[in-house]
Formats: C-alpha cells, structure tokens, sequence
C-alpha cells in the first residue's frame, strides 16, 4: 500500500452503520498522530442507531458533522 505524505484535512466514516461504533472507538482511532490536522470528521449515520449513544459524546470523541 503506498502512503500519501500530506495532511489529512477531512475524513468521511460512511457506508452501512458506522454509528454502530462507539465513541470510544472514533477517539482511538483519531487520537493517531497523522491525523491531527484533520478538521472535519463526518459520521453517517442510522437515526435508529445514533440514539444509542448521545451526539455529545462522539463530539467528544472527534466527530465534526453527523450526516
């Protein structure tokens, strides 16, 4: 796999349920140091599902926008 050396401005998390995963999981995983620069984190997500966690707590965790 070839690595990109840039800064990652914007990351997409859709495609199914993503918000399915906790918050706990999105802070992990933008928590790496290559993505520090990023500004935007969109979530899709269900609306069935995304209750079960408030949005608070994945805007704690990193996530920008909710789709």
């Amino acid at each position: 796999m070839e690595q990109i050396d840039r800064p990652v401005g914007t990351i997409y998390c859709g495609g199914g349920t993503p918000s399915l995963f906790g918050p706990e999981s999105f802070e992990k995983i933008l928590s790496h140091p290559a993505l520090s620069s990023t500004t935007e984190v969109t979530l899709e997500v269900n609306p069935g599902t995304i209750e079960r966690y408030s949005f608070t707590d994945y805007r704690n965790a990193g996530i920008t926008r909710a789709s």
